[in-house]
């Protein structure tokens, strides 16, 4: 469920990638919360009890990356002029 967590103690925010690719910002997330995220055993479980529906959030992405091979050109349909601009946070 959860591929990676950042956390900025100034603001009390916590960001989230899941594996689906949506990346999401939580408002108001005591350090505690995230310190509680980083040691448990389920980061999924824990998103759906600590966080998820308590804090309010927004969504930042929900384009998934894009897939690359070893010599760093894209795969599947996408073109590479597409996956360029994926790449660089720009729209289609």
């Amino acid at each position: 469920m959860v591929y990676a967590i950042g956390y900025e103690a100034e603001t009390q925010t916590l960001d989230v990638v899941f594996l689906s690719g949506g990346i999401y910002r939580y408002h108001n997330v005591p350090e505690g919360v995230y310190q509680g995220l980083l040691a448990a055993e389920s980061k999924g479980r824990f998103m759906w009890a600590k966080v998820i529906d308590v804090y309010p959030y927004e969504r930042i992405r929900r384009r998934r990356p894009v897939a690359r091979r070893s010599d760093g050109t894209a795969t599947g349909p996408a073109s590479s002029k597409q996956a360029n601009s994926l790449e660089k946070g720009e729209s289609r």
